[in-house]
């Protein structure tokens, strides 16, 4: 099996470039095939990759608060004393 070293890395950092995180993948492909077909191959494959969006900044505060939330709804749904009667009752 050839490789073609300068197919193999110009389609690495092509794909790097675009944001792909399985660059090296992509430069294997590049690499094998003959010419250019590989590296501009491996350019469409990265181009339609789209990256996943960063997650949103969290704010302490407002974690605090929705923590506090959470726990408020969980008190509230929580039985406070023993059940009596119901089916399972003796």
């Amino acid at each position: 099996m050839n490789i073609n070293a300068m197919s193999f890395l110009l389609g690495k950092t092509i794909a790097r470039d675009l944001g792909e995180e399985r660059s090296t993948q992509l430069g294997l492909i590049a690499g094998m095939m003959p010419g250019f077909q590989g590296v501009m191959i491996t350019a469409l494959i990265a181009q339609r990759e789209t990256p996943a969006p960063p997650p949103p900044p969290t704010d302490p505060k407002l974690a605090a608060a929705q923590l506090e939330a959470l726990k408020k709804a969980i008190e509230a749904l929580t039985p406070v004393g023993p059940t009596t009667g119901g089916p399972t009752a003796r």
